[in-house]
């Protein structure tokens, strides 16, 4: 995983600090709040139960062309699961930071502009806690040490802006996160690796 750093850190600092390559295509910077409906695939094979988590964060929406954009962005995302295991109920609690650069295409519907997206998500774990209960019993581990610090994914999903003014928009977005990473460091024989589903809304304002 080390070996694809690189050239991620060269995509984001494009993204940040390259301008619009089309003067009259104003960039847009905006934030957003919403939900992820996290769980986690387990392998050997576990079944997890979905945790609703909340995720907030910001971004710069860089046109390229009237329906073309590069939209990175910064965020706290909370992820993790649940299962259950010989009588005990276990639940992974994650927090991380994470960078998503997504590629949107737009379609103009004059007031309503729907657009879909992809694109590629790095995340840093902050925490993580194991909450276990169960026997009449309960406790909490602090189980950060044990994950990897990276967190490499993909989203796609869709979204629809609303025109407000001429210069700010509402937004609503559904995504999917698919995690291709290995987020486990012991044991060994485990890989676990996030996923969800996310719905989030905001406001985006042009430049």
């Amino acid at each position: 995983m080390k070996k694809i750093f690189v050239p991620i850190l060269v995509v984001l600092i494009f993204a940040f600090f390259v301008p619009s390559v089309n003067a009259q295509l104003s960039p847009s910077i905006g934030g957003y709040v919403g939900l992820n409906f996290a769980n986690a695939s387990v392998t050997p094979t576990q079944t997890t139960s979905t945790r609703t988590c909340l995720k907030v964060g910001a971004f710069a929406d860089l046109s390229f062309s009237p329906i073309i954009s590069l939209q990175p962005g910064l965020e706290y995302i909370a992820k993790g699961t649940e299962y259950t295991t010989q009588g005990y109920t276990i639940t992974w609690k994650f927090g991380y930071l994470e960078v998503p650069v997504l590629l949107k295409i737009k379609f103009d519907l004059q007031e309503v502009k729907p657009y879909v997206f992809a694109g590629p998500s790095f995340g840093i774990n902050l925490s993580a806690t194991e909450d276990w209960s169960g026997g009449n019993q309960s406790g909490s581990n602090d189980i950060k040490n044990n994950l990897e610090t990276i967190d490499f994914g993909l989203r796609f999903g869709a979204g629809t802006d609303f025109k407000i003014d001429t210069k700010i928009k509402l937004f609503v977005n559904a995504l999917y996160s698919i995690g291709l990473s290995n987020i486990v460091k012991t044991p060994t024989t485990v890989t676990v690796k996030n996923n969800g589903f996310q719905i989030e809304s905001g406001v985006k304002f042009g430049l």
